[in-house]
Protein backbone atom coordinates (compact mmCIF):
# COMPACT_ATOMS: atom_id res chain seq x y z
CA UNK A 1 0.00 0.00 0.00
CA UNK A 2 1.17 3.44 -0.77
CA UNK A 3 2.85 5.04 2.36
CA UNK A 4 0.83 7.49 4.54
CA UNK A 5 0.38 11.25 3.07
CA UNK A 6 1.47 14.18 5.09
CA UNK A 7 -1.09 16.75 5.70
CA UNK A 8 -0.94 20.47 4.55
CA UNK A 9 -0.74 23.19 6.85
CA UNK A 10 -4.02 24.21 6.01
CA UNK A 11 -5.83 21.11 7.02
CA UNK A 12 -4.39 20.60 9.90
CA UNK A 13 -6.24 23.55 11.74
CA UNK A 14 -9.43 23.21 13.36
CA UNK A 15 -9.69 26.29 14.77
CA UNK A 16 -9.79 29.25 12.40
CA UNK A 17 -6.78 31.52 12.89
CA UNK A 18 -8.45 34.24 12.56
CA UNK A 19 -10.97 33.99 14.99
CA UNK A 20 -9.71 34.18 18.55
CA UNK A 21 -10.41 30.96 20.60
CA UNK A 22 -12.80 32.14 23.72
CA UNK A 23 -11.55 31.28 27.29
CA UNK A 24 -13.57 28.59 29.13
CA UNK A 25 -15.43 31.04 31.08
CA UNK A 26 -16.63 32.73 27.85
CA UNK A 27 -18.17 29.86 26.22
CA UNK A 28 -21.58 29.89 26.99
CA UNK A 29 -23.67 27.08 27.41
CA UNK A 30 -26.65 25.82 24.90
CA UNK A 31 -29.97 27.06 25.84
CA UNK A 32 -32.81 24.64 26.57
CA UNK A 33 -30.99 22.07 28.35
CA UNK A 34 -33.07 20.20 30.95
CA UNK A 35 -30.80 18.09 33.36
CA UNK A 36 -31.96 14.48 34.73
CA UNK A 37 -30.96 12.04 36.30
CA UNK A 38 -30.69 8.46 35.24
CA UNK A 39 -28.63 6.61 37.24
CA UNK A 40 -27.43 6.91 40.91
CA UNK A 41 -24.88 4.75 42.42
CA UNK A 42 -26.21 3.06 45.64
CA UNK A 43 -24.39 1.54 48.70
CA UNK A 44 -23.57 -2.32 47.94
CA UNK A 45 -23.88 -2.07 44.26
CA UNK A 46 -21.99 -0.58 41.14
CA UNK A 47 -20.09 2.59 42.35
CA UNK A 48 -17.61 3.45 39.68
CA UNK A 49 -19.37 5.25 36.44
CA UNK A 50 -18.18 5.94 33.14
CA UNK A 51 -18.68 6.02 29.00
CA UNK A 52 -22.18 6.61 29.04
CA UNK A 53 -24.13 6.12 25.47
CA UNK A 54 -27.73 7.00 24.56
CA UNK A 55 -30.19 6.77 21.39
CA UNK A 56 -33.52 7.24 20.48
CA UNK A 57 -35.46 4.14 19.14
CA UNK A 58 -39.02 3.34 18.50
CA UNK A 59 -39.80 6.34 20.34
CA UNK A 60 -37.98 5.39 23.58
CA UNK A 61 -34.84 7.08 25.07
CA UNK A 62 -32.04 4.67 25.88
CA UNK A 63 -29.11 5.62 28.16
CA UNK A 64 -26.40 3.08 29.13
CA UNK A 65 -23.06 3.43 30.58
CA UNK A 66 -20.43 1.12 31.51
CA UNK A 67 -20.19 0.57 35.28
CA UNK A 68 -17.47 -1.15 37.65
CA UNK A 69 -17.88 -2.19 41.47
CA UNK A 70 -15.52 0.50 42.78
CA UNK A 71 -12.88 1.59 40.83
CA UNK A 72 -12.65 2.68 36.67
CA UNK A 73 -11.51 -1.15 34.51
CA UNK A 74 -12.12 -3.21 37.59
CA UNK A 75 -12.21 -6.69 36.59
CA UNK A 76 -15.87 -7.87 35.83
CA UNK A 77 -17.29 -4.26 34.87
CA UNK A 78 -20.35 -4.28 33.11
CA UNK A 79 -22.34 -2.52 30.44
CA UNK A 80 -26.17 -1.69 32.13
CA UNK A 81 -29.15 0.57 30.84
CA UNK A 82 -32.24 2.26 31.53
CA UNK A 83 -35.10 3.59 28.70
CA UNK A 84 -37.36 6.26 28.70
CA UNK A 85 -40.80 5.77 27.23
CA UNK A 86 -41.84 9.20 28.14
CA UNK A 87 -38.90 11.67 26.66
CA UNK A 88 -36.57 11.17 30.00
CA UNK A 89 -39.43 12.11 33.11
CA UNK A 90 -39.33 8.86 34.21
CA UNK A 91 -37.34 5.61 33.58
CA UNK A 92 -37.27 1.94 33.71
CA UNK A 93 -35.38 -0.22 35.87
CA UNK A 94 -32.14 -0.88 34.94
CA UNK A 95 -30.83 -3.84 32.80
CA UNK A 96 -27.62 -5.22 33.14
CA UNK A 97 -26.88 -5.58 28.83
CA UNK A 98 -23.51 -8.23 29.44
CA UNK A 99 -22.62 -10.89 31.70
CA UNK A 100 -22.33 -10.53 35.62
CA UNK A 101 -19.72 -11.88 37.18
CA UNK A 102 -19.96 -13.75 40.05
CA UNK A 103 -18.51 -13.05 43.20
CA UNK A 104 -16.42 -17.02 43.18
CA UNK A 105 -14.89 -15.34 39.65
CA UNK A 106 -13.95 -12.32 41.69
CA UNK A 107 -12.23 -13.80 44.05
CA UNK A 108 -10.23 -16.09 42.13
CA UNK A 109 -8.40 -12.99 40.68
CA UNK A 110 -7.88 -11.52 43.96
CA UNK A 111 -10.12 -8.58 43.19
CA UNK A 112 -12.62 -9.05 46.31
CA UNK A 113 -16.16 -7.43 45.77
CA UNK A 114 -15.77 -5.18 48.08
CA UNK A 115 -12.53 -3.69 46.18
CA UNK A 116 -8.56 -4.38 47.26
CA UNK A 117 -7.34 -1.65 46.13
CA UNK A 118 -8.43 0.26 48.48
CA UNK A 119 -6.02 -1.63 50.97
CA UNK A 120 -2.92 -1.20 49.05
CA UNK A 121 -0.87 0.07 51.55
CA UNK A 122 -2.19 -2.61 54.30
CA UNK A 123 -1.08 -5.41 51.07
CA UNK A 124 1.98 -8.15 52.13
CA UNK A 125 4.38 -7.78 49.37
CA UNK A 126 3.01 -11.51 48.08
CA UNK A 127 -0.32 -9.86 47.52
CA UNK A 128 0.67 -6.85 45.61
CA UNK A 129 2.62 -9.03 43.82
CA UNK A 130 -0.61 -10.96 42.86
CA UNK A 131 -2.35 -8.05 42.47
CA UNK A 132 0.13 -6.49 39.96
CA UNK A 133 0.30 -10.28 38.18
CA UNK A 134 -3.84 -9.60 37.67
CA UNK A 135 -3.98 -5.98 36.59
CA UNK A 136 -6.15 -5.72 32.97
CA UNK A 137 -6.58 -9.90 33.42
CA UNK A 138 -9.49 -11.70 34.30
CA UNK A 139 -12.14 -11.69 35.12
CA UNK A 140 -13.57 -10.14 31.61
CA UNK A 141 -14.39 -5.94 31.78
CA UNK A 142 -16.93 -4.15 29.44
CA UNK A 143 -16.28 -1.05 28.63
CA UNK A 144 -16.46 1.85 25.87
CA UNK A 145 -20.42 1.43 24.90
CA UNK A 146 -22.40 2.71 21.39
CA UNK A 147 -25.90 2.40 20.81
CA UNK A 148 -27.08 2.50 17.12
CA UNK A 149 -30.50 2.52 15.80
CA UNK A 150 -31.10 0.91 12.22
CA UNK A 151 -33.54 -0.68 10.44
CA UNK A 152 -36.32 -1.06 12.82
CA UNK A 153 -33.15 -2.80 15.60
CA UNK A 154 -31.25 -1.54 18.35
CA UNK A 155 -27.33 -2.71 18.34
CA UNK A 156 -25.32 -2.34 21.42
CA UNK A 157 -21.19 -2.68 20.91
CA UNK A 158 -18.74 -2.22 23.32
CA UNK A 159 -15.20 -3.61 23.99
CA UNK A 160 -13.92 -6.33 26.61
CA UNK A 161 -10.95 -7.91 27.68
CA UNK A 162 -9.42 -9.63 30.74
CA UNK A 163 -9.25 -13.01 29.43
CA UNK A 164 -7.35 -14.43 26.32
CA UNK A 165 -4.23 -14.08 24.71
CA UNK A 166 -2.21 -10.99 25.76
CA UNK A 167 -0.79 -8.71 23.31
CA UNK A 168 -0.87 -5.68 24.94
CA UNK A 169 -2.01 -3.79 27.70
CA UNK A 170 -5.75 -4.92 27.16
CA UNK A 171 -5.39 -8.78 27.06
CA UNK A 172 -8.25 -10.79 24.61
CA UNK A 173 -9.21 -7.31 23.47
CA UNK A 174 -12.18 -7.73 20.76
CA UNK A 175 -15.41 -5.45 20.10
CA UNK A 176 -18.87 -7.40 20.95
CA UNK A 177 -22.52 -6.43 19.95
CA UNK A 178 -26.07 -7.17 21.54
CA UNK A 179 -29.41 -7.01 19.25
CA UNK A 180 -32.00 -6.13 21.98
CA UNK A 181 -34.97 -7.95 21.30
CA UNK A 182 -38.43 -5.99 22.41
CA UNK A 183 -40.41 -9.21 22.77
CA UNK A 184 -38.46 -10.39 25.33
CA UNK A 185 -37.81 -6.96 26.49
CA UNK A 186 -34.10 -8.12 26.96
CA UNK A 187 -30.55 -8.41 24.88
CA UNK A 188 -29.15 -10.88 23.21
CA UNK A 189 -25.91 -11.47 22.73
CA UNK A 190 -24.13 -11.61 18.73
CA UNK A 191 -20.84 -12.59 19.68
CA UNK A 192 -17.11 -11.06 19.04
CA UNK A 193 -16.87 -8.88 15.69
CA UNK A 194 -13.74 -7.46 15.65
CA UNK A 195 -10.73 -8.54 17.68
CA UNK A 196 -7.94 -6.66 18.77
CA UNK A 197 -10.40 -3.52 18.50
CA UNK A 198 -12.31 -1.04 21.32
CA UNK A 199 -14.51 1.55 19.49
CA UNK A 200 -15.24 4.92 20.08
CA UNK A 201 -17.88 6.07 18.50
CA UNK A 202 -20.99 4.23 17.30
CA UNK A 203 -20.87 2.84 13.34
CA UNK A 204 -21.59 5.50 10.85
CA UNK A 205 -22.86 4.90 7.07
CA UNK A 206 -20.50 6.09 4.72
CA UNK A 207 -22.11 7.10 1.43
CA UNK A 208 -20.89 4.16 -0.29
CA UNK A 209 -23.27 2.02 2.07
CA UNK A 210 -19.95 0.77 4.05
CA UNK A 211 -20.04 1.41 8.05
CA UNK A 212 -17.10 2.37 9.87
CA UNK A 213 -15.95 2.87 13.47
CA UNK A 214 -12.75 4.93 15.27
CA UNK A 215 -10.95 2.99 17.95
CA UNK A 216 -7.94 1.90 19.00
CA UNK A 217 -6.05 -1.41 19.76
CA UNK A 218 -5.01 -3.20 22.71
CA UNK A 219 -2.10 -0.68 23.05
CA UNK A 220 -4.08 2.63 23.17
CA UNK A 221 -2.67 3.37 19.18
CA UNK A 222 -5.29 4.46 17.02
CA UNK A 223 -7.21 2.03 14.62
CA UNK A 224 -10.10 2.16 12.10
CA UNK A 225 -12.78 -0.73 11.34
CA UNK A 226 -14.93 -1.43 8.52
CA UNK A 227 -17.87 -3.65 8.04
CA UNK A 228 -19.27 -3.81 4.26
CA UNK A 229 -22.90 -5.48 5.76
CA UNK A 230 -26.14 -3.59 6.89
CA UNK A 231 -25.91 -7.24 9.45
CA UNK A 232 -23.00 -5.34 11.25
CA UNK A 233 -21.83 -8.67 12.20
CA UNK A 234 -17.83 -8.83 10.39
CA UNK A 235 -15.55 -6.20 10.67
CA UNK A 236 -12.09 -5.76 9.40
CA UNK A 237 -9.88 -3.14 11.87
CA UNK A 238 -7.00 -1.56 10.20
CA UNK A 239 -3.79 0.63 12.04
CA UNK A 240 -4.36 4.60 11.22
CA UNK A 241 -0.60 5.76 10.60
CA UNK A 242 0.87 2.71 11.50
CA UNK A 243 4.03 2.89 12.54
CA UNK A 244 3.91 6.04 14.86
CA UNK A 245 4.28 5.83 18.42
CA UNK A 246 3.34 9.32 19.45
CA UNK A 247 -0.56 8.65 20.91
CA UNK A 248 -1.84 6.88 23.77
CA UNK A 249 -5.18 6.63 24.75
CA UNK A 250 -6.68 7.25 21.48
CA UNK A 251 -9.75 8.51 22.14
CA UNK A 252 -10.70 9.80 18.95
CA UNK A 253 -13.98 11.76 17.31
CA UNK A 254 -15.21 10.86 13.75
CA UNK A 255 -16.16 13.23 11.21
CA UNK A 256 -17.78 11.57 8.22
CA UNK A 257 -17.91 13.67 5.07
CA UNK A 258 -19.00 11.67 1.60
CA UNK A 259 -16.06 9.41 1.64
CA UNK A 260 -13.60 11.93 3.70
CA UNK A 261 -13.24 10.26 7.05
CA UNK A 262 -11.48 13.17 9.57
CA UNK A 263 -10.69 11.44 12.93
CA UNK A 264 -9.62 14.04 15.50
CA UNK A 265 -7.79 12.42 18.68
CA UNK A 266 -6.90 13.02 22.55
CA UNK A 267 -3.23 13.81 23.11
CA UNK A 268 -1.68 11.97 25.54
CA UNK A 269 1.51 14.28 25.91
CA UNK A 270 3.69 14.71 29.02
CA UNK A 271 2.19 16.32 32.23
CA UNK A 272 2.65 20.38 32.08
CA UNK A 273 2.76 20.31 28.02
CA UNK A 274 -0.12 22.84 26.39
CA UNK A 275 -1.67 20.16 24.42
CA UNK A 276 -3.47 20.55 21.54
CA UNK A 277 -5.89 17.67 19.65
CA UNK A 278 -4.57 15.35 16.99
CA UNK A 279 -5.50 14.88 13.29
CA UNK A 280 -5.80 12.19 10.85
CA UNK A 281 -7.55 12.35 7.56
CA UNK A 282 -8.31 9.37 5.17
CA UNK A 283 -10.32 10.12 1.76
CA UNK A 284 -10.98 7.20 0.23
CA UNK A 285 -13.39 5.75 2.45
CA UNK A 286 -11.08 4.88 5.34
CA UNK A 287 -8.75 2.64 3.54
CA UNK A 288 -5.66 4.95 3.93
CA UNK A 289 -4.83 7.12 6.40
CA UNK A 290 -2.92 10.54 6.46
CA UNK A 291 0.33 11.19 9.61
CA UNK A 292 -0.70 11.88 12.47
CA UNK A 293 -0.32 15.33 13.26
CA UNK A 294 -0.82 18.19 15.81
CA UNK A 295 -4.27 20.78 15.16
CA UNK A 296 -4.58 24.63 16.38
CA UNK A 297 -6.63 23.12 18.98
CA UNK A 298 -5.99 23.44 22.26
CA UNK A 299 -8.01 20.65 24.65
CA UNK A 300 -7.38 18.73 27.88
CA UNK A 301 -6.23 14.79 27.61
CA UNK A 302 -9.52 13.89 27.30
CA UNK A 303 -11.87 12.47 24.62
CA UNK A 304 -13.10 14.71 22.06
CA UNK A 305 -16.69 14.56 20.82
Amino acid sequence: PAPPETIVPDEALLWRPDVPLPTAEAIPFPDHITHVEVEHAQAGEYQWLYDPTVAVHEGALIVGWANCWRHELDAGGVIRARQSRDGGQTWLAVQCITPEPDEAARAAHDIPVDGMRDARDALTSAQRARLRAHDGRGPDRYMTPHFLSHGGRLWLFAAVYGIGEVTGRHPGLRTVCFLWDSDADSWVSKGAVVDGFMPMNAPQCMPDGRWFMSGQDADGQPMAAICSSDELRLWHATPIDPGQSATNLAETALFVEGLQLTAVMRNQGPRGHRLKALLSVSRDGGRRWSRIQETNYPMASAKPF
